[in-house]
């Protein structure tokens, strides 16, 4: 079972914010369809995806495609439900319409 020729790497080098937005994006689109409050959330996960992206830029750490997948979950959480509430007050908003006769 033990096979010597495999070691695991000691150095992965994995960028923690990267991990940590995309667990925020996921978070708050779930969060999203039952309050606002994952509006909140994602604008924290998707500062915090742009701050990783920079950091993987500058010290080739890995995760750029974690990153890239929290800022588009985090993006889209803060979008849909944005789209989601014009839609209802464009269209469901009560009008009285008052047609003129003489």
């Amino acid at each position: 079972m033990n096979n010597p020729s495999i070691t695991p790497s000691k150095d992965i080098n994995l960028n923690t914010k990267s991990i940590v937005s995309l667990t925020f994006g996921i978070t708050a689109m779930f969060i999203g369809y039952f309050s606002l409050a994952g509006i909140a959330i994602a604008s924290i996960g998707f500062i915090l995806a742009f701050l990783s992206l920079r950091e993987i830029h500058y010290t080739a750490q890995r995760g750029r495609a974690l990153a890239v997948a929290a800022l588009t979950c985090n993006a889209l959480a803060i979008l849909l439900p944005l789209i989601t509430i014009m839609i209802n007050l464009i269209l469901f908003t009560p009008v009285d319409f008052k047609i003129i006769v003489s």
